[in-house]
């Protein structure tokens, strides 16, 4: 059974994510783990109230996420509960999703409005680039829960391995498609013979007569070449694959991952190494 946590922090982005959890862990045959976190920095800072606010807040969190959780266990038919920590999004997501063997996390992302929010980055985007679970990010304003065709964007990647087994087994349950697409800069015989190569060996180890294509596409910008195959072939989900990065490393490159995830307008689901 795969188990789904889905952070919530009760805005529109994360009720929406509620909406689209409940019809994936449906359709996955699995259950589904709501979880809000009460961080102190949102508490009054005196010692003598500090205390019964911390307690104010999580009685009042823990009233609303008991009632959209029994709605939502009874409006998707599914194994639903609930857990509120005294702690950051980050600790407390990380804690949670150990106890409780967690396959997934799946979050409502706001993207973003301006530069300083996409340097800063969001709650889902410093949860991905911390976390070693896959995350499925849903943006606030995608309101279709029909997944037909997942695309898998590869670089030729150690780790794909793990990442195309986990989603031969998300687009088997769902029903849907699985496209592995890789976008190049140029389409040279030396490319394309990397391409065929690739190919083979994944249909040679992963092919369970599903509906896999596998395809290369030629843009100058890989990111506009995704965001575009996205378009033409109504990509439902974005699959990627990224890698953790130190502090100097990060600061020295900007992922296409984050890029991805705070400005595409269909969930992205991330996939680590």
């Amino acid at each position: 059974m795969t188990k789904i946590l889905c952070p919530v922090d009760l805005g529109e982005a994360s009720l929406n994510a509620i909406n689209f959890a409940g019809s994936f862990t449906r359709k996955l045959g699995g259950s589904l783990t709501l979880f809000h976190a009460v961080p102190e920095a949102n508490l009054i800072t005196k010692e003598d109230f500090a205390s019964n606010e911390l307690l104010e807040i999580q009685n009042m969190a823990l009233e609303t996420l008991s009632k959209v959780c029994s709605e939502t266990s009874k409006e998707f038919a599914i194994d639903c509960d609930y857990i509120v920590e005294l702690d950051s999004l980050n600790d407390g997501i990380t804690k949670v999703a150990e106890e409780r063997e967690i396959d997934l996390i799946l979050m409502g992302t706001q993207g973003v409005q301006n530069v300083s929010e996409y340097l800063g980055g969001s709650n889902t985007v410093h949860v991905m680039e911390h976390s070693d679970i896959p995350i499925l990010a849903i943006p606030a304003d995608y309101y279709n829960t029909e997944i037909n065709n997942i695309v898998y964007a590869t670089n030729y990647q150690i780790g794909d391995d793990e990442s195309l087994t986990q989603l031969l087994h998300f687009a088997n349950s769902l029903n849907c498609r699985l496209t592995i697409i890789h976008v190049s800069h140029k389409g040279n015989p030396a490319k394309l013979e990397i391409f065929k190569s690739y190919k083979d060996y994944v249909f040679d180890e992963f092919y369970y007569d599903l509906d896999v294509k596998i395809e290369q596409v030629v843009y100058d910008d890989v990111e506009e070449g995704l965001r575009e195959y996205m378009r033409v072939n109504n990509g439902d989900v974005l699959a990627m694959l990224t890698h953790h990065r130190n502090f100097f490393q990060e600061a020295l490159h900007t992922s296409m991952t984050r890029k991805m995830t705070l400005l595409a307008e269909y969930p992205v689901l991330v996939f680590h190494k």
